[in-house]
């Protein structure tokens, strides 16, 4: 079977943060638990919310001389998808340093 090969960087970024997600919600999901079995948000979480910020900064940086809009309008929409993967990180962390109470 022959894989596609990506078009554009724009949608090189899109597969890779697809894939960033879904390793980052594959890791969340068997995570070891805390250590001592303590209460609080996982420090993973962090590295996910880092890295995040990372992908965003890349695409951010990243040109498409000579086409309007760039990328076709894919970077924003992959941004967009960004930061909406950063509010419900930071979602997750309130709900799991609540719910110790």
């Amino acid at each position: 079977m022959k894989l596609p090969i990506p078009h554009s960087r724009a949608t090189l970024a899109l597969t890779l943060g697809a894939a960033l997600l879904g390793l980052l919600g594959g890791s969340l999901l068997h995570a070891a638990p805390l250590p001592g079995g303590g209460c609080g948000h996982d420090p993973r979480l962090d590295a996910a919310q880092a890295n995040l910020v990372k992908a965003e900064a890349l695409i951010a940086a990243s040109s498409n001389p000579g086409v309007v809009p760039p990328f076709g309008g894919h970077d924003v929409r992959a941004r967009r998808a960004i930061q909406l993967a950063q509010h419900e990180l930071a979602a997750a962390v309130l709900y799991a340093e609540n719910s110790c109470r």
